[in-house]
């Protein structure tokens, strides 16, 4: 037992622990705020990245043009790299 009468227990890092181990450790709720607003995605603005040539980095427009991103070409891209990566972990050996 530590000084102050309680045990020290091992906790592992959450990135090791299944997502059901984790829930015990992390309560989302605590980070609630009723004044957030979910993103707008899938918006039809009418612009392209090409509009964006010379724009500062501050423009308002990037707004507009992040909101017509939508969640499915982000998950391809991702789910396309995915197999790729694991194929590179499993052959890849150290030079050593």
């Amino acid at each position: 037992m530590g000084e102050s009468g309680r045990k020290h227990r091992l906790r592992f890092p959450l990135a090791l622990m299944s997502l059901s181990q984790q829930s015990a450790y992390y309560d989302p709720t605590q980070y609630d705020d009723p004044k957030d607003e979910m993103p707008v995605a899938g918006a039809d603005n009418g612009l392209s990245l090409a509009d964006f040539n010379g724009k500062a980095y501050n423009d308002p427009q990037w707004d507009a043009l992040l909101d017509q991103l939508t969640l499915t070409p982000s998950a391809d891209a991702i789910s396309s790299i995915i197999p790729r990566m694991v194929f590179w972990a499993a052959t890849w050996h150290p030079p050593w």
